[in-house]
């Protein structure tokens, strides 16, 4: 038997009914989702693989999953699959378990148009079994006591404060700013352009940190007054051009710090602006203030670059120079 899942709700009482054990890879998880999908009421008999890395999972809801189910929860950096697996049946689909994803009732939620599938394939449900195993033996426990963990708490709270603003936002960042440099007069947003690569010690520094908290390490070398929870959009230019500093693993070329560390190299996540998600602006709308910033900025090579205010970057826009 095979049918399609129209209905978030239809997923959400599969999972709450389905007996016996359940082995769930679903990438991003928030408020609500446990309660929804019945994982308060289940004993040992569940496994859970999300991703912590994106910054896209709620921490809270990951510390009461590990107190429901401690050593069945897993991060995995990159995941995006949304799947749940029985015994007998799976339903592979499109959703999160989120208030959006699961079209929790009461949320103030804007729902997603979801798809799914519901199968007893067996050939299905034995390769979706071994795709799992494999994946969770990929996977990383996850330790709420780790500094790790607390960076990625302490990203998600500072971006909470910036969820006022929804990313549907119809002007581009930098289009934004310039009409309005006031409006960005927070010190938690930065431009920074690089010139020089990062040494053989902070790249190993990096890929250290990568095998550490089994994420994708990102970070800056030998900047120790990096202001901590700030914006940064991140150019880098070889001599010639400018382009944005596109990483392996982020999204977008936009940085949001963790907290300060006292060590020579400054750690950060990779995350969005919110309120402009995919919505920075093309590179020819920065080129033209970049190339104002590089002349009027006399320590240019001395420095490395720039780092400059986005409200004063965007006044550039008014000035002669």
């Amino acid at each position: 038997m095979t049918r399609l899942i129209q209905n978030q709700q239809q997923l959400a009482q599969w999972v709450r009914e389905v007996k016996g054990s359940m082995d769930i890879a679903v990438a991003f998880w928030g408020k609500g989702a446990i309660s929804e999908l019945g994982l308060d009421q289940r004993q040992s008999d569940v496994r859970i693989l999300l991703d912590l890395s994106a910054g896209a999972t709620n921490p809270a809801v990951v510390r009461e999953l590990l107190e429901l189910h401690p050593t069945k929860v897993r991060s995995l950096p990159r995941l995006h699959a949304k799947t749940y697996i029985g015994d007998n049946e799976l339903i592979v689909g499109s959703a999160n378990a989120s208030a959006n994803g699961l079209g929790i009732e009461g949320q103030a939620a804007s729902h997603w148009i979801e798809l799914g599938i519901l199968t007893d394939d067996i050939v299905a449900l034995r390769d979706a079994k071994r795709w799992f195993a494999e994946r969770w033996s990929e996977a990383w426990p996850i330790d709420v006591d780790s500094d790790y963990f607390k960076q990625v708490e302490a990203a998600w709270n500072a971006r909470q404060e910036f969820r006022l603003v929804q990313d549907t936002q119809p002007d581009s960042l930098i289009a934004a700013a310039m009409k309005n440099p006031e409006a960005f007069e927070s010190e938690r947003w930065f431009v920074t352009v690089d010139i020089h690569d990062m040494s053989a010690k902070g790249k190993k520094a990096l890929v250290q940190k990568s095998k550490e908290q089994g994420a994708p390490a990102f970070g800056w070398e030998s900047w120790n007054d990096i202001p901590p929870n700030a914006h940064f959009i991140s150019f880098y230019h070889d001599g010639k051009r400018f382009c944005f500093a596109e990483e392996d693993g982020a999204d977008e070329p936009v940085f949001y710090s963790a907290a300060g560390q006292s060590e020579f190299m400054q750690y950060v996540d990779a995350s969005h602006i919110p309120g402009y998600k995919n919505n920075l602006g093309a590179l020819r709308e920065w080129l033209p203030l970049l190339r104002k910033a590089k002349a009027s900025t006399s320590d240019w090579d001395s420095e490395g670059g720039m780092c400059m205010r986005l409200r004063m970057f965007a006044a550039l826009n008014l000035s002669e120079l």
